[in-house]
């Protein structure tokens, strides 16, 4: 008998028995097919999500997504789509749109037909397009009166001795001027009131130009203010002078500031030739820009129906304003004369009124003289309408979100500078990429096209816009491209986040501009990148949420027709005899837009250059430590007290300016003329203390990240180019095997562009910046809180340096530190 101990417990089976049984279900033969490569592919995922450090896709399926199903093989070549960008906009289109936006009045909050026009438009256009709206606080003119009074002597009895006309010219040549329901003169956000005082001159009303006059003692309390327009945001003339006591504020054109393009040498004026008219009239918002945008009853929060609302009066003012033309300055100013000391004398240039007969004496004027001026406003809540545009991207927004936009109300029943060349040049953007679309084309991220409302009284319809989807915007945003200037000369002007210039330079040499026998956008710019300011419909994007940001135009300059801003001769007559014959810059600005929005949608790493920024940031603190120690040049060319002494007309063309001829950039400068109040100047530790401790050394640590991670993104791109280079693959398991490299190829490109995309905001800081300036959260970018239109960079650092406040230095060293701080562990975690 065997031992059982030796037997095997399960029989040698036969070769019948090892042979595997047949399945017959076909259904299960398809499901396990089908199974084993998915359980093969979630394997490969959880080792890829592993590796992607947690920044990858948010959800299983979007880890295996791929920007088309080819990629990285091209389905269409991308130098293709370019030339459809650059080929499809037509200035023959961009003037008929034009036509169409300047034909009426279409004020904020009183255009609904054009934006449901613009709607429509768009929707022809093949994009799914809606109406978003917000109730916002606003004001509409209902009355105005500017006299020149002189008291009788018989019981305050006063005799009129000039009286203001406030209106601008019908001319014939220019029909929209004299249309029935045209528009009057006045300012949004204007203070209603019936003033009486003294009249004072205060040159350009920046805030060296007020410390001026208190240095000699001027009044300022009591007495209404005339200042030129230029400088600055004429809703900080307003503010300063509101601070100091003044009863009101008066501002007008000089023509001085436009580059010897006037009437005394030789130049005819518009409708005839390129010079100013004397009657026109630069209306436009008196709100504290730089203290916040948006509805001035709700900061930092949309204004939905309902909402609660606040008092509106830390962003607008309490006293009345009153815009004019130089022809209703001149009797003004001509009442000065021989009263108080010539500007002259405190190093202020005169203005171009000499030839009038004016001396620019200070006043005040003297006793029985004074001025009325009378404000008449209607506040109300209205609705604004923002058109919004969508074009899905293959990844929606996972991989980001392109936002882009131009605002479509204005002043006046034109508008066709100011912003309607850029509403023409939006529709033509919106052609050309539907013209992609029916090549076959459809772009990785998302992409928004906005037509904004009551941009003009505060930046309003963006705004609320933003505050509305912060939330969003903030997690998926790649960058805002505006255009609220399309064209009104042929200077190409720009100013941007330095994350965008390298795009900016690429895409402008790539712009053809008709008739200019072959040159680019390149041809006709200095190179110059500007700081953003504020100003336009980029503000709540950069400054409030750190999505980068550009804003470009092609913009008037020495030696062209002068662009009367706000006016109503902003006109389609005005447009095509002067301001763009032939439209062709509004085609150039339609082609350099879209080619912007073709490269930030699709190309696989976001074209968004970190090491620039980098080397920026430190080249800005750089910059502080010169003009603090006074021992080396300033990071901007111009202050205050310069600009004032000089104007605009007086500087050479090197001189920076935007598109409403202001310089793009000042340099800080603590005011001179007044001793400040030493009880305020705080120091710390009882000792004064400026130095940047460990800062510059944090600033250079990124700089490093930086490159080594753009040096990581190249590696990348090497790898997608061998992948592509391959071509497809072919067999079941060499399909399988080139999906999973390039899966995981993707996810590290995506884990790349997920921190390029959030670089930026991480210089938010939600306490915001000081002094009443809360809503502005960028530690590194803000509008001047005395200039509102030019930028000022880091911000928190400049303004307590500005003002001997070495405490909040310290605190603003320390705030910064962090930011840079964070920029550098994002950077790490690639």
């Amino acid at each position: 008998m065997s031992d059982p101990e030796r037997q095997p417990l399960l029989g040698s089976p036969s070769a019948e028995q090892r042979a595997f049984p047949r399945i017959k279900n076909p259904t299960f033969t398809r499901f396990v097919s089908i199974a084993a490569p998915i359980a093969f592919l979630y394997a490969t995922y959880s080792l890829l999500a592993a590796s992607g450090g947690g920044h990858g896709p948010s959800t299983w399926f979007d880890s295996y997504k791929l920007p088309h199903k080819n990629w990285p093989h091209a389905e269409i070549q991308f130098s293709e789509l370019e030339d459809i960008a650059i080929s499809y906009p037509k200035a023959a289109r961009a003037k008929e749109w034009s036509r169409y936006y300047t034909s009426g009045p279409h004020l904020g909050g009183a255009n609904y037909s054009q934006a449901l026009w613009t709607k429509d438009r768009l929707e022809e256009l093949g994009l799914d397009t809606t109406i978003e709206s917000y109730d916002i606080y606003v004001n509409y003119p209902l009355g105005h009166r500017l006299a020149l009074l002189k008291d009788t002597g018989s019981h305050g009895e006063y005799k009129v001795e000039f009286e203001a006309g406030l209106e601008e010219p019908v001319l014939k040549e220019d029909t929209t001027s004299g249309l029935v329901d045209r528009i009057p003169t006045f300012h949004g956000y204007s203070a209603s009131g019936n003033v009486t005082g003294p009249l004072v001159f205060a040159n350009y009303g920046t805030f060296t130009d007020y410390d001026t006059l208190l240095a000699h003692n001027i009044t300022i309390k009591g007495s209404i203010i005339i200042v030129k327009y230029g400088g600055v945001f004429r809703g900080l003339k307003v503010k300063r002078a509101q601070e100091l006591g003044a009863l009101g504020v008066i501002i007008y054109s000089d023509p001085g500031d436009d580059f010897g393009i006037t009437p005394e040498n030789g130049y005819e004026e518009y409708p005839v030739g390129p010079a100013r008219n004397s009657g026109s009239v630069q209306r436009g918002s008196v709100q504290f820009l730089s203290y916040g945008p948006g509805d001035p009853t709700t900061p930092g929060y949309p204004s939905h129906p309902g909402a609660p609302r606040k008092d509106p009066s830390n962003t607008t003012p309490t006293i009345p304003s009153l815009p004019i033309s130089y022809n209703d300055a001149i009797p003004l100013l001509l009442a000065l004369n021989s009263h108080g000391p010539r500007g002259s004398s405190f190093g202020w240039s005169d203005g171009g009124l000499t030839g009038k007969g004016i001396h620019y004496n200070i006043g005040p004027t003297p006793p029985g003289l004074v001025v009325n001026l009378v404000n008449e406003q209607d506040y109300k809540i209205t609705p604004m309408w923002d058109v919004i545009a969508r074009i899905p991207g293959t990844l929606g927004s996972t991989e980001g979100v392109v936002v882009s936009g131009n605002h479509r109300d204005a002043w006046i029943a034109g508008g066709a500078g100011d912003p309607n060349s850029g509403s023409a040049a939006l529709l033509e953007v919106a052609g050309a990429l539907a013209a992609m679309r029916k090549r076959g084309w459809q772009p990785t991220r998302d992409i928004i096209l906005a037509s904004w409302d009551g941009e003009e009284y505060g930046l309003l319809g963006s705004t609320e816009w933003v505050e509305d989807h912060a939330k969003y915007l903030t997690e998926h945003a790649v960058a805002y491209i505006n255009l609220d200037i399309g064209a009104v000369g042929s200077h190409f002007r720009v100013s941007a986040n330095p994350l965008l210039n390298s795009l900016l330079r690429e895409a402008a040499g790539k712009t053809p501009i008709t008739g200019k026998d072959g040159k680019t956008v390149s041809d006709f710019w200095n190179g110059h990148i500007a700081t953003l300011g504020s100003g336009s419909d980029y503000t709540a994007f950069q400054d409030f949420l750190g999505i980068p940001s550009s804003d470009m135009a092609f913009v008037n300059d020495i030696g062209d027709s002068v662009w009367m801003y706000h006016s109503n001769f902003d006109s389609f007559s005005w447009m095509e005899r002067f301001g763009d014959k032939g439209f062709v810059h509004h085609e150039a600005a339609a082609k350099m837009w879209a080619l912007m929005l073709l490269h930030l949608s699709t190309q696989d790493v976001l074209p968004l250059n970190i090491t620039e920024y980098a080397a920026n940031l430190e080249g800005y603190l750089a910059g502080i430590q010169k003009k603090k120690g006074g021992n080396g040049d300033s990071p901007h060319p111009l202050t205050l007290s310069e600009f004032s002494a000089n104007g605009v007309g007086n500087f050479d063309g090197d001189l920076h300016l935007d598109g409403y001829g202001n310089p793009t950039e000042f340099s800080y400068e603590p005011p001179k003329m007044v001793v400040r109040d030493q009880s305020v100047v705080k120091h710390h530790n009882n000792k004064p203390d400026f130095d940047l401790g460990s800062l510059p050394a944090h600033m250079s640590t990124l700089t490093a990240h930086a490159v080594e991670v753009q040096a990581y993104i190249a590696t990348l791109l090497r790898r997608r180019e061998e992948l592509a280079s391959k071509g497809p693959a072919h067999g079941c398991f060499a399909a399988l095997a080139s999906y999973i490299r390039r899966v995981q190829l993707w996810r590290e490109i995506s884990v790349a562009n997920n921190a390029l995309r959030k670089f930026d905001r991480m210089f938010i800081d939600e306490e915001g910046l000081g002094g009443g300036r809360g809503w502005f959260k960028h530690v590194v970018f803000a509008p001047g809180r005395w200039t509102g239109y030019a930028g000022v960079v880091l911000p928190g650092l400049g303004e307590s340096w500005e003002d001997g406040d070495a405490e909040g230095w310290v605190l603003w060293r320390h705030r910064v530190g962090r930011c840079v701080g964070k920029a550098v562990n994002l950077l790490r975690a690639i």
